[in-house]
């Protein structure tokens, strides 16, 4: 058993209801933590389970159990009165499907010292759903520096002074704010000068029961006792998580790593060393100069359709444009540094919606002046099915896009959610 000698350093709160075999998993990633000195204030929202039996089963006085009289409906409820009851200098959260790794509490007071700041964040990591609904990936390490307004973490992977707390009137009810508490309560917090920094560290294992429907319907916490076997099996698994994470960003994304065996064929090994020779800065080329004077005295360089194109492409499909470049300027134009020239694309809904922007593709080899040659174009279609215009153009980085109606073209082009048929596979070069 754990003896408490004095206050203790945090304050654990784990809002519990009618999933008490998840809540065991819980109390066993908080009580395995590598900070000692914390209590662990289990509150029921009114739950009807066996949730008291499970902590009092701990033999651990650093557990507290209260069981709210009335059903709030909502976390909110029971940080509340966790928040009331609470000893400790600092505030951290466990959500009962929730799970941290034994280093979360001890990373996120490191940070502390490091930071001076009243409020920390970790790198949540939510675990994929066995139905394949969700991906792995991760929120909280501030990849823009310091944690944005418009940027959210789970309250598994919060930890704030309970000053905070009070000075911004606890935790409100769904029904007494206009954004969902968690969201309401960060917003509060950023309003009295709270800046959210982070560990910089993934050490909370979430699975999110908005991404397991009806999860609630399931007592057993088999799912989370599996990650609580592969947490204590696995001493580098904040590295393990980190991949995981990556491998479903990069299915997520444009995959510049795949070849493009279409767009390397429409230009030799030759041509495609001299540019890479040149990127390098190994040979050295008169790189193109701003391209800008050229348009304004009627020497801007164009795009034409130079193959078919499918009317219709199914949504997030990755294919390839065969374009034809024009170069009526008095330069080469070439995709090195610096400004390099490069042929790009949007999207461009039909009901008016903002256009989205793609992927660029490389101008290999170079065109000379006065020449004309064709490239292909790797695009990826939009997520969202609708009616969209394809608009290809030259982008000269930093410089301009020669996007006028003389310089580039448009195609209109129905986007669907269905796979395309036969026919249109075969029509398509994919990249």
């Amino acid at each position: 058993m754990v003896k408490l000698a004095g206050a203790p350093t945090v304050s654990v709160v784990i809002a519990a209801y009618e999933r008490s075999a998840a809540l065991a998993v819980a109390l066993a990633s908080a009580r395995e933590q590598s900070v000692r000195e914390i209590e662990i204030l289990v509150v029921g929202d009114a739950t009807n389970d066996d949730s008291e039996a499970v902590v009092r089963g701990c033999g651990d006085p650093r557990l507290r159990f209260d069981n709210l009289p009335r059903h709030t409906g909502h976390q909110a409820g029971p940080n509340r009165h966790a928040l009331s009851l609470a000893r400790a200098p600092w505030i951290a959260y466990l959500g009962q499907d929730d799970l941290w790794l034994p280093s979360h509490l001890e990373s996120m007071l490191a940070a502390v010292k490091r930071a001076a700041a009243e409020l920390i964040v970790a790198g949540v990591y939510f675990a994929p759903s066995a139905s394949g609904e969700a991906e792995a990936r991760v929120w909280g390490l501030a990849p823009w520096g310091e944690m944005r307004d418009d940027e959210h973490v789970p309250p598994s992977g919060w930890l704030h002074t309970r000053r905070l707390a009070e000075a911004i009137g606890s935790w409100r009810s769904p029904e007494e704010c206009e954004l969902p508490p968690d969201v309401d309560f960060l917003r509060r917090a950023r309003a009295v000068g709270a800046r959210p920094i982070s560990s910089g560290r993934i050490s909370v294992i979430k699975l999110s029961a908005a991404q397991r429907p009806g999860s609630y319907r399931v007592k057993n916490g088999d799912e989370q006792q599996a990650w609580l076997e592969r947490v204590r099996s696995t001493p580098d698994l904040a590295h393990e998580l980190s991949v995981e994470a990556l491998r479903a960003l990069q299915r997520a994304l444009p995959e510049p790593h795949i070849v493009d065996f279409g767009a390397l064929a429409l230009a030799s090994a030759a041509d495609w060393n001299r540019h890479w020779r040149a990127v390098r800065g190994v040979d050295r080329v008169e790189p193109t100069p701003p391209l800008d004077g050229e348009r304004r005295e009627g020497r801007a360089p164009r795009a034409h359709l130079h193959g078919e194109l499918a009317a219709e492409i199914e949504t997030g499909a990755r294919f390839s444009v065969s374009v034809r470049i024009e170069n009526p300027t008095r330069y080469r134009l070439a995709s090195e540094a610096p400004n390099p020239v490069q042929l790009g694309y949007h999207w461009i809904p039909a009901d008016g919606g903002a256009a989205v922007e793609g992927i660029r593709s490389p101008l290999v080899p170079a065109l000379q002046p006065g020449d004309r040659a064709p490239y292909l174009v790797r695009v990826v279609a939009p997520g969202r099915a609708g009616s969209w215009r394809l608009r290809v153009a030259l982008v000269q980085e930093n410089v301009a896009w020669f996007d006028a109606e003389s310089e580039s073209f448009v195609a209109t082009v129905e986007v669907t959610g269905a796979a395309p048929s036969e026919a249109r596979k075969g029509s398509r070069d994919r990249a």
